[in-house]
């Protein structure tokens, strides 16, 4: 009985050890304030980037530049690209269908806008992208959905997954 009396005595903060206690934990709760709005502003940043990323795709596709397009997907067999009932896997099987389907011309590939999009930073490796897109070609003007996944690979914003379905 007597340890345990000892043990509390020693284990219980003295009065003058709770004001530096709170002090402390006022100190933590500002720095976990501040690390989570630095968090929310990084990834906010993220998120910009990811959209200039997006824009950027759409003018080199407007501009026939169908590398330019594929420039932010993962070069490597990790891609996926789901359309309809078809799964496409690895860079080189995307490319070759995309130039199947849509040249690598002005002319062919018509004018792209995105819009809707819904852009979720889980952080600053991990993103997905959710939107609409628009294609005005010469003999169509095919409409959709998509979701890319996106995943920051040295230092640049990578798509590593594409899901899109067209209305039309």
């Amino acid at each position: 009985m007597t340890i345990l009396l000892l043990l509390a005595m020693t284990l219980a903060p003295s009065a003058q050890a709770r004001p530096q206690t709170q002090s402390a934990l006022q100190t933590q709760s500002a720095l976990q304030t501040q690390s989570a709005l630095q968090t929310q502003s990084a990834l906010k940043d993220e998120g910009i980037a990811i959209r200039s990323l997006l824009m950027g795709q759409a003018e080199a596709w407007n501009h026939g530049d169908l590398e330019g397009f594929l420039a932010p997907y993962v070069h490597s067999e990790e891609l996926t690209f789901f359309s309809g009932d078809t799964v496409t896997t690895g860079f080189a099987a995307v490319e070759a269908r995309y130039r199947k389907r849509y040249g690598n011309s002005k002319e062919t590939m018509g004018h792209l806008e995105f819009d809707n999009l819904d852009l979720t930073v889980f952080t600053s490796e991990a993103a997905v992208v959710y939107g609409r897109f628009r294609l005005q070609m010469k003999d169509s003007n095919p409409t959709g959905i998509f979701t890319l996944v996106l995943r920051k690979q040295s230092g640049k914003w990578m798509i590593i997954h594409d899901h899109t379905s067209s209305a039309n």
